[in-house]
């Protein structure tokens, strides 16, 4: 327990070391009178050299860094799914897919305050982005590395995929990192030199200079403490030894899932659910856990001819389009698909075959619906904070939901349908047949066995109005009925923008950090 102060009191303890946590812990640190601990519960490093290859290499998928979760894609489900979380210092950001985007600007004007609008959050991510591609003498460099891969750093399954596409009549997209731009075009992506950066590297390391900023790792947190209505800090098991650390303000910056597990185990939530679980309700907010608001995916694959030996596992080609059925109701920018390629079929499974047939190249285009009209929530199920929450995702419940992800299946079967991919194809087993393709409900059965979540999880502590029953927090984090007490990471936000998410997150943690500046 060597150097954490639990005889003192910290200003700040931040609990969770994620994308949205990095950022915050680095900006408050800023002020050298504000004493501030940042808990993680996975590994922690403080330099590039020490951090783990896994995590390091922007190739790789490091399965060896990750929280599994218990996860219901249906509501008429009895079998559950592996939803997994990064378990390491920078959270799921450091053991993500590394696409870059921004919400559509309307995305942020709905979340219902001019202090997270399109014009409040556009210079946040200015400051995030420092784009390697863009014009120096219109951009200012920010602390997160962004750039592209051109089309001679592509494997053939990337190329394929975008001049099929390219070949249907999609536009070329000048830059995929902004999903108000549509068609296919090379993703933005936070890392540099072949290193996936992170918020760790990019916001935390950096900060760790700082005599006021203390990180711990390993450290799982129990509950909040709250006296007198008031966040006093919080407890733990940190190194395998219990603590308590004291604390004038504790900000919860767990992630969508964590981040409303901690606060029901602290009693806040639904006050029937939390004395069901045998806790003392300290405040009732039914809204924790509740709106979880995620973007499904369906994931399509090929298995490419022996002599196609080149493969890339990381997302360097996107497309965004918009479906009839949302440019029917005003919207736009609701599908985006990605494609990858290695020697293995999948993505985001965590997990090898036992025997990977490296003469072959699995290839998969994966649809993403980035505004879903369905909502699932969690279910608390045990007072020991070792029960993980069940996830129940809802995935297309919604009719819209369902049509348009059809209408991003169809697409997907006519890329690799196209000449430029159809060539390259010796398995087709994992597409949909002809039949399958023009029957609704054959393709909707179809889809529901390809169903998997993106890990984009927000809305579980969803901010709002005073009037609004539902709101767990502020729009400044502050949870309602606790003083004391923030969230600041996606579960705040309302919905999940139409895009990537870890962006996003990141401008969180930039936005609450600033609010708490101001006051």
């Amino acid at each position: 327990m060597s150097g954490l102060q639990t005889d003192g009191r910290y200003d700040v303890v931040i609990v969770g070391a994620g994308s949205a946590g990095c950022v915050l812990a680095a900006r408050l640190s800023e002020n050298p009178d504000r004493r501030v601990l940042i808990l993680e519960s996975g590994p922690t490093f403080t330099s590039l050299a020490e951090m783990p290859p896994s995590l390091r290499d922007e190739r790789t998928f490091p399965v060896d860094h990750l929280w599994t979760y218990e996860g219901f894609d249906y509501a008429d489900s009895a079998d559950s799914a592996p939803v997994i979380r990064g378990r390491a210092l920078g959270g799921s950001g450091s053991a993500n897919g590394m696409i870059y985007q921004r919400g559509l600007p309307e995305n942020y004007d709905g979340w219902g305050s001019p202090l997270w609008s399109a014009a409040a959050l556009d210079p946040v991510f200015e400051r995030i982005e420092d784009d390697r591609d863009a014009d120096p003498s219109t951009s200012t460099p920010g602390v997160l590395p962004i750039g592209r891969i051109g089309r001679e750093g592509w494997a053939p399954a990337h190329r394929a995929f975008h001049d099929a596409l390219r070949d249907l009549g999609v536009a070329e997209n000048p830059d995929v990192a902004r999903t108000e731009n549509q068609g296919v075009g090379a993703t933005a992506r936070n890392g540099i030199d072949g290193v996936r950066v992170s918020a760790a590297l990019a916001y935390l390391l950096p900060a760790l200079v700082r005599p006021n900023l203390e990180l711990r790792g390993h450290a799982h947190v129990a509950r909040v403490v709250i006296e007198g209505g008031r966040a006093r800090g919080i407890e733990a098991i940190v190194d395998g030894q219990p603590v308590r650390v004291a604390a004038s303000e504790v900000i919860v910056s767990a992630g969508a899932i964590e981040s409303p597990h901690l606060l029901a185990l602290s009693g806040i939530g639904e006050a029937a659910t939390i004395r069901r679980l045998g806790i003392d309700a300290a405040v009732d907010l039914p809204g924790v856990g509740q709106h979880l608001h995620d973007h499904p995916a369906v994931t399509s694959s090929v298995r490419l001819k022996r002599h196609v030996r080149e493969w890339d596992l990381r997302c360097l080609v996107a497309c965004t389009t918009t479906t009839e059925a949302d440019a029917s109701a005003g919207q736009r920018s609701d599908v985006s698909t990605v494609v990858l390629s290695g020697p293995y079929a999948g993505s985001n499974g965590g997990g090898l075959p036992d025997a990977p047939d490296s003469d072959h190249v699995d290839v998969n285009q994966m649809a993403m619906l980035y505004a879903p009209d369905s909502v699932g929530h969690l279910e608390f199920v045990s007072a020991d904070p070792a029960v993980q929450p069940r996830i129940h995702f809802r995935y297309l419940e919604a009719p819209r939901d369902r049509e348009r992800m059809r209408a991003a299946v169809r697409q997907n079967a006519a890329v690799f349908a196209h000449p430029a991919f159809a060539e390259m194809i010796d398995d087709w087993s994992g597409t949909p047949d002809t039949a399958t393709l023009d029957d609704d409900a054959a393709l909707d059965a179809w889809i529901r066995r390809r169903q998997a979540t993106t890990l984009h999880g927000c809305g579980t502590c969803r901010m709002g109005p005073d009037r609004d029953p539902e709101a767990v927090v502020d729009f400044h984090g502050r949870v309602r009925g606790v003083d004391g007490l923030r969230v600041a990471d996606l579960s705040i936000a309302p919905r999940a923008p139409t895009a990537a998410t870890n962006a996003t997150a990141m401008a969180i943690g930039e936005r609450i950090a600033a609010l708490i500046d101001e006051g």
